[in-house]
């Protein structure tokens, strides 16, 4: 079965995703030479909206994987595809992932224990992490960094005048919610910029750190300045040049 779930894939791949294509060879698991192969609905709208996981390791690899390393694999494979820095709250981190300790060094042990162990046993995708501390001083992220380039979606089937469109109205809406926050119309040009170039979650995440800055009463510069600072050093981290 796992073969035959490997050259299913395969063999999708190799169609674009069109949902049906020939069996390769004459007697493969005793089927007639021409069988065709008819993916599911389910199956085929997953590709066609990449939702589908596929992962960088074997079954061998990930059964020899703790249950909190098999989840932390999962994660992190299904965030690299698209990010190569991946930031999240610890709190948050640790409730999705199911760490049941309650105090933050507690936390914190079990995340190195899975990464350590991660990296330690081969796993491809990840290569380093930290923690830092987010603007207000007080609420801490776990940061995972990417081994790599994230790989281009090959199963999108859409045309590039509806993805150059649908880009379009992502990026509209990005430069407005940085407006919102920071209003500052006169640095429009360079928000736009920001939302053609940065990933989604570094925008949202400068967002939020600037309204942490405002909310805590001790705004030294403008909400503009801090966005700006903020967003510049993520830009930094990837080796995006904004400016």
């Amino acid at each position: 079965m796992k073969l035959l779930l490997k050259t299913c894939f395969q063999a999708l791949k190799a169609t674009d995703g069109r949902g049906i294509f020939k069996w390769p060879q004459v007697g493969d698991f005793g089927w007639p030479p021409g069988a065709r192969i008819k993916v599911s609905d389910f199956l085929y709208n997953s590709i066609q909206k990449n939702s589908l996981l596929t992962v960088d390791f074997n079954s061998d690899f990930f059964h020899s994987l703790t249950p909190m390393g098999q989840r932390f694999a999962l994660y992190l494979s299904k965030v690299f595809r698209t990010q190569s820095i991946h930031r999240r709250n610890l709190s948050e981190f640790a409730r999705q992932i199911l760490i049941v300790a309650k105090k933050r060094k507690h936390i914190k042990e079990t995340i190195r224990q899975a990464c350590d162990n991660l990296i330690k046993k081969g796993f491809q995708l990840l290569s380093d992490y930290n923690f830092i501390l987010s603007a207000d001083r007080q609420t801490e992220l776990i940061v995972f960094h990417r081994a790599g380039s994230p790989v281009v979606n090959k199963f999108n089937i859409h045309s590039k005048k509806q993805k150059l469109k649908k880009e379009q109205f992502r990026i509209d809406c990005l430069t407005e919610d940085i407006l919102d926050i920071c209003q500052d119309d006169k640095s429009k040009n360079f928000y736009q910029r920001v939302a053609d170039l940065m990933p989604d979650e570094d925008i949202y995440q400068a967002i939020s750190e600037v309204k942490e800055v405002r909310d805590s009463g001790h705004v030294k510069k403008s909400l503009g300045a801090v966005f700006t600072s903020r967003i510049l050093k993520f830009a930094e981290q990837r080796g995006i040049i904004l400016r």
